[in-house]
């Protein structure tokens, strides 16, 4: 017989009362509470492929039936041995058995709790990001080798000083996170060459040759909404880029002197902006 019928026949025998109900009816409700006992953990019964363990209870079961038919079953001592016999298979059984493991999903975390933890790894790696401040010393503005700079990796060709670009990642990943995408970089590290071209395309609008935070490899323009003022994107950047060292400088705000709302610069490891 299959484990699975074995039970059913546990569970059919508590509820329709099939097994002969001795005279005595404290033992006849002894031995319904031992069959109950059975139907009352089959749902956390593990599956026996050969159906020995379960065979055994019904087994016990019999016994009780067998020995309740007998001559002398109303006899108080037979039928107490009997149920006696019969709950300590059942007790067995539901012992030898483990609960079926059951995986529960951890539920996926809120933009806000993201924003939480990148705010906390940032601070916490704050100490190594320190050590790359100092990786442009001896370089000059826009003449920055490829090894002190580091891509982006959402944004291929877009790099940065290590420790700027490290928290532009966290804070991008807050950003996706409360957004449904990356943010959208225009502009990153600027070569003296290049920032010669901005200033000659842009007039006013880019820094004299030498003297732009782009060519330390310090500063980002960006789009996604950011580049302007009011929207849902530049309100949460004002709001939590400063928790990653990122900020729009005084002169680039609305009320600034040269309004510039894409243009956002790394000032500092996090820990500066610690609550």
């Amino acid at each position: 017989m299959a484990a699975s019928a074995v039970l059913r026949e546990l569970v059919q025998r508590a509820h329709v009362g099939e097994a002969p109900a001795p005279a005595d009816p404290d033992l006849a409700d002894a031995v319904r509470a031992a069959l109950q006992s059975a139907a009352d953990h089959q749902a956390g019964l593990a599956a026996d492929s050969d159906g020995a363990t379960l065979l055994s209870a019904a087994t016990a079961i019999d016994v009780v039936e067998d020995e309740s038919a007998a001559p002398d079953a109303d006899s108080p001592a037979t039928l107490t041995f009997a149920i006696e016999r019969a709950t300590a298979h059942l007790s067995g059984l539901l012992s030898s058995i483990e609960p079926a493991a059951v995986a529960v999903e951890p539920a996926p975390l809120t933009p806000d709790a993201i924003l939480a933890q990148q705010i906390a790894e940032g601070r916490a790696d704050s100490e190594r990001l320190r050590a790359y401040a100092g990786v442009t010393a001896g370089h000059a503005n826009g003449r920055l080798p490829a090894r002190v700079l580091a891509e982006l990796s959402w944004a291929r060709g877009h790099r940065l000083r290590p420790d700027a670009a490290a928290q532009l990642e966290r804070l991008n990943t807050a950003f996706r996170a409360r957004f449904g995408h990356d943010l959208h970089i225009t502009d990153s590290y600027r070569s003296f060459d290049g920032q010669v071209r901005a200033r000659a395309l842009r007039g006013r609008l880019a820094a004299t040759p030498g003297t732009s935070n782009h060519g330390w490899g310090v500063a980002v323009d960006l789009g996604s909404g950011v580049n302007r003022f009011g929207t849902a994107t530049h309100r949460w950047m004002r709001e939590n880029a400063p928790s990653f060292g990122w900020h729009l400088p005084g002169w680039a705000r609305e009320n600034g002197s040269k309004p510039e709302p894409w243009h956002w610069e790394f000032e500092g490891a996090p820990e500066s902006f610690a609550d």
